[in-house]
């Protein structure tokens, strides 16, 4: 038993060695890269499953595959939020929109505290962005988008932890859109993975919706006067 303290100490020793990296990523992320980790959408966050929208009323398939992935649109997901589109692959979600609208009749761009306040929303909670606009990537499906013509168009990026958030708006006197997009970083394998003829592209059953109907505002028209309330983006 004189050798005790020595194994004692060896054995701390390789604890400390072989378990030092998991508590140095954990211990060493910024608030920011805690911030981007923690962002949830009505309890769904990235890596959920497809399921997980069955608590909206309004979810819709996209027939066709995007980027290799399963896409759902979600239509009034929230107050705030007019339309959120999901991006699965192998049924894990890697990429959310959630856009916002002021136009004839929609007001969620200016529930969610306008243009302006989503912009210091996010900086607030995710820092300055890396790059802003038209040096930051449009990564949304919306059409009519131009970085040159934007509010604001900037991008945060979080290798370390791998996310990714976008953040566009574009407004006028007639009305506004703004899009936020979360994205997981993560690298997809380089070769999708076989599916046995007749297979559809669904990696798992689509969540059951209630109904389902469009409620698309691509180019608001209408003159909107509304003054901004607090910054309230939805997540």
């Amino acid at each position: 038993m004189k050798n005790l303290p020595a194994i004692t100490a060896l054995l701390v020793g390789l604890l400390l060695t072989s378990g030092c990296e998991t508590v140095q990523d954990t211990t060493s992320r910024t608030e920011q890269e805690k911030a981007i980790r923690a962002f949830d959408f009505q309890g769904i966050k990235i890596g959920s499953r497809s399921g997980s929208l069955a608590v909206f009323p309004q979810v819709q398939r996209v027939p066709l595959l995007r980027d290799g992935m399963t896409v759902y649109e979600i239509f009034n997901p929230s107050p705030q939020v007019s339309k959120a589109i999901a991006y699965f692959y192998q049924d894990k979600l890697r990429k959310l929109e959630l856009r916002y609208f002021d136009g004839p009749g929609v007001r969620t761009l200016t529930r969610a505290g306008g243009w302006v306040g989503i912009r210091d929303y996010l900086i607030s909670q995710y820092g300055p962005p890396s790059r802003f606009g038209t040096e930051a990537p449009i990564v949304s499906s919306q059409t009519g988008l131009k970085a040159e013509f934007a509010k604001f168009n900037g991008e945060w990026i979080f290798s370390r932890v791998y996310r990714q958030l976008n953040y566009i708006a574009m407004a006028d006197g007639k009305g506004g859109v703004g899009i936020v997009t979360i994205s997981d970083t993560t690298p997809l394998p380089q070769t999708p993975e076989p599916r046995a003829p007749g297979q559809s592209a669904r990696t798992a059953p689509a969540p059951a919706p209630a109904t389902t109907r469009t409620v698309v505002v691509q180019q608001p028209s209408a003159a909107v006067v509304q003054t901004p309330s607090a910054p309230n983006p939805g997540f």
